[in-house]
């Protein structure tokens, strides 16, 4: 999990945010969770999916809207 989880915070690199994972899922594409955005304005809960891409597993958002609104948050002062 720590491989998609990196890719994102390395996106959330010129912010105060950090994207939060447990560090193993059971079951493969598809999978639903929950990971945790920190960030000064408090912790935001975002829902997400594994997905395949190019034959890796990698981790998105179930909502693009959603996460980036639980980043708005996080990020508030």
């Amino acid at each position: 999990m720590t491989g998609g989880q990196q890719e994102i915070n390395d996106e959330l690199k010129s912010t105060d945010a950090r994207l939060r994972c447990p560090k193993e899922v059971d079951g493969g594409e598809g999978t639903k969770f929950d990971c945790t955005v920190t960030g000064p304005g408090g912790d935001q809960k975002v829902p997400m999916t594994l997905t395949k891409e190019n034959g890796e597993l990698v981790l998105d958002p179930q909502d693009q809207k959603q996460f980036k609104s639980a980043l708005d948050a996080a990020l508030e002062l």
